[in-house]
């Protein structure tokens, strides 16, 4: 028996929208000179976001958020466990990352003014993230 998902899509929709708003906030708090246990919370609750927001795109089969949700996520488990320290250029490729993801949201449920995707936005952004995430697979 299959599920009809599209009764869930406008849960999803607002609820993603809500955590990558939540999510931005968060970096744009993130003092990037304290000390990273001072940070944890933040982090967490970014890698959260990413978590959830990653599984439930995966459910709905839209890769390309997978795509670069994964890689946002996998950079943030990264900084959660201490292999890395958050720095401004992950910094903003995160902030990227979410005006990309929240685009690709948009394209995918038919919400809103929908901006076009612009494919090589979405290239570039995962590229860079999975650049980030393979600094720290190097240490």
């Amino acid at each position: 028996m299959a599920i009809d998902l599209s009764q869930f899509q406008d849960v999803f929709y607002e609820e993603s929208t809500q955590q990558l708003a939540d999510m931005t906030a968060l970096l744009r708090q993130f003092d990037l000179a304290a000390p990273p246990a001072s940070q944890i919370d933040k982090v967490d609750s970014m890698f959260s976001v990413a978590h959830s927001v990653n599984g439930n795109a995966a459910i709905f089969g839209f890769e390309d958020m997978v795509t670069v949700v994964g890689q946002a996520e996998a950079l943030l488990d990264g900084v959660r466990k201490g292999d890395v320290q958050l720095n401004e250029e992950m910094r903003n490729a995160l902030l990227h990352a979410g005006l990309v993801l929240q685009t690709l949201l948009a394209a995918h449920l038919g919400k809103g003014a929908v901006r076009l995707v612009d494919n090589d936005d979405v290239t570039r952004v995962n590229a860079h993230l999975k650049q980030l995430v393979g600094l720290i697979n190097r240490k």
